[in-house]
């Protein structure tokens, strides 16, 4: 297996026929952006090592809308080759170039702190999003929101 610096040790693909492969390359890019994690995108570098080893090109994706590829806004931020230059931005750090890939990264090796990083901050978004609707969809705001109606009805009306 080429070691992109993946969590795994060992293929687990490796046992599978060429239909099952295509099954588990399609259901991985199946699965909508806000759901893939480390572990998607290790599986997904997993069946490419595994499609490359057996000298077979990835599967056609067709026109199916449902199926996502991994791009570079996806997995450049958490892998350890991604840096900043001063001329050109954010970059690869071996290739010195701005991604261009489209589905898969010969260079990409995950950054676990970055990972997690972006998954405590990811969380500490969804929290605080949950916080503010449940703060939005309490009685007392509701309350609150209906009588400032009042206020300005009544406003408009005794102005006629």
């Amino acid at each position: 297996m080429v070691n992109n610096g993946n969590m795994y040790k060992e293929n687990i693909y490796q046992s599978y026929d060429n239909e099952a492969l295509d099954q588990a390359y399609f259901e991985l890019l199946s699965y909508p952006p806000n759901e893939i994690d480390l572990d998607i995108i290790n599986q997904k570098y997993q069946l490419i090592d595994e499609y490359t080893q057996r000298g077979l090109d990835l599967p056609k994706l067709g026109e199916t809308k449902n199926m996502q590829l991994l791009t570079p806004e996806q997995l450049c931020p958490i892998c350890q080759n991604y840096v900043f230059d001063k001329d050109k931005g954010k970059v690869c750090g071996i290739t010195q170039n701005k991604p261009d890939f489209e589905q898969y990264c010969p260079h990409f090796k995950p950054d676990l702190q970055k990972w997690e990083q972006i998954a405590t901050q990811k969380e500490k978004e969804r929290i605080q999003r949950e916080k503010e609707e449940a703060y939005n969809n309490s009685t007392s705001v509701k309350i609150w929101k209906f009588l400032r109606f009042l206020r300005v009805l009544r406003f408009f009306l005794g102005r006629s």
